[in-house]
């Protein structure tokens, strides 16, 4: 009985994570400018409590390799809404034009 259960929730909570959702904020307006960018990170980014993760196709993925992956500096954490606390991050691939100093902190982000 407490397998069905744990077994239960181990599912509903994946099919959150898998369910199309809207970001807190939209990527380009995240990184429009330095200004923008902080508001993001100070407002949603919360990457040393517990979250869930999702890679860019939607693909739960653990904490570990949702951090290996944005320490390239090729992704910011797009967190999205939920209807519950945890946080949940989407790897979102940053366009190719995007100011080096904020990939250089992305990079530093995957070091938590």
């Amino acid at each position: 009985m407490l397998a069905r259960s744990l077994f239960m929730l181990v599912l509903a909570l994946l099919m959150e994570a898998c369910t199309a959702r809207k970001p807190v904020a939209e990527p380009s307006q995240i990184l429009k400018d330095a200004n923008s960018f902080w508001d993001y990170k100070q407002n949603y980014i919360r990457l040393y409590e517990d979250f869930q993760a999702v890679d860019n196709q939607l693909n739960p993925i653990t904490r570990k390799t949702f951090l290996r992956t944005l320490a390239t500096g090729r992704y910011l954490p797009l967190r999205q809404q939920t209807q519950n606390s945890t946080a949940l991050y989407q790897l979102y691939p940053l366009p190719e034009r995007v100011d080096k100093n904020l990939q250089a902190l992305l990079h530093q982000w995957g070091f938590y």
